[in-house]
């Protein structure tokens, strides 16, 4: 089914009009952010060559806090982003859901995710290694994984193979939304940046909300 660019994105913002709601998941990697930090987990990251002059257990000590820190900043982001298509899904069906039931949707499907999200990274280090173009390609047809994992009922490696022939499919109206989209989020992240002391913040909930919801509703058109 051909994609209609113009009405994804508008109707992204319908969504969000509609349901302010939507914007609750976002906030939960920048809460988490902010409790790792007030932890310290984040300036242990930059202490760099500082870390072999400790004693091993404290060295350990440390790489072991900041690999649990990143991968419980991946679990609540992929929580974000799947509570966000649950919603966005819902809406269009004229259903007006919270965001705790956003969440539980999500959270029911953390185990999927998380999987995905793995293989999505291992495959763009890979991508990264062969000369970064390869990753865009690979980033380029896994990007309908997360609405294909939370919207229908497959693991993450069916979630992956579906996104990839959809996207096969579509390749033309995939490639010019995504651009599209894209340049949305990088005008709106660097106006929102401006902001004195949240900006930074106000432009991560903006951006992360409402691409997820574009993905969703372009993701839905295309399945048809």
């Amino acid at each position: 089914m051909k994609l209609d660019i113009g009405m994804v994105l508008t109707k992204s913002v319908d969504i969000i009009r509609e349901n302010p709601a939507i914007f609750v998941p976002a906030l939960l990697p920048f809460v988490f952010g902010l409790i790792f930090a007030a932890l310290g987990v984040g300036a242990m990251g930059g202490m760099g060559g500082a870390m072999f002059t400790m004693p091993m257990a404290f060295s350990m000590a440390f790489v072991g806090m900041i690999l649990v820190a990143t991968l419980l900043m991946l679990i609540v982001s992929l929580i974000a982003v799947g509570s966000i298509v649950y919603m966005t899904k819902e809406q269009l069906n004229n259903r007006k859901v919270s965001f705790n039931e956003g969440i539980s949707a999500a959270m029911s499907k953390i185990g999927n995710l998380f999987v995905a999200a793995i293989i999505i990274s291992v495959g763009t280090m890979i991508g990264m290694i062969l000369l970064v173009i390869p990753a865009l390609i690979w980033l380029l047809f896994v990007a309908f994984t997360i609405p294909v994992v939370m919207l229908e009922n497959v693991d993450a490696v069916e979630g992956i193979k579906r996104s990839i022939n959809l996207v096969k499919t579509n390749l033309g109206d995939v490639v010019v939304f995504l651009i599209v989209l894209l340049i949305i989020l990088l005008v709106v992240g660097f106006v929102l940046n401006l902001i004195p002391f949240l900006g930074s913040a106000l432009s991560a909930l903006v951006t992360t909300t409402y691409s997820g919801v574009a993905l969703t509703i372009a993701y839905l058109q295309l399945k048809g």
